[in-house]
């Protein structure tokens, strides 16, 4: 007989899904550097938050983006401007 294995009961709990999406170190940070002032353009934010790479920032930025929590604006303009701001979903 094969032995099964044990999924806890609280997998698909969104309370544990969230605090899988932000627990990192820079999700928690981009965050609070969003909720604190209007949306931020990209080198803004990382003025903000100071010691974060640009690499890590525009990673985190996207699969803050994909999950819903940050949402991004492109306007048309010369230079190109991208302003992230808290997704109105989760407000």
């Amino acid at each position: 007989m094969r032995a099964r294995k044990a999924v806890p009961e609280n997998a698909n709990c969104p309370i544990r899904n969230v605090l899988d999406r932000v627990s990192d170190r820079w999700s928690l940070l981009i965050l609070r550097a969003l909720g604190a002032e209007d949306p931020l353009r990209f080198t803004a934010l990382k003025r903000e938050i100071g010691d974060i790479s640009l690499r890590v920032l525009a990673q985190t930025l996207r699969r803050l983006e994909q999950d819903g929590y940050v949402s991004r604006a492109v306007y048309p303009s010369i230079p190109l401007r991208v302003r992230a701001g808290r997704s109105p979903i989760h407000e």
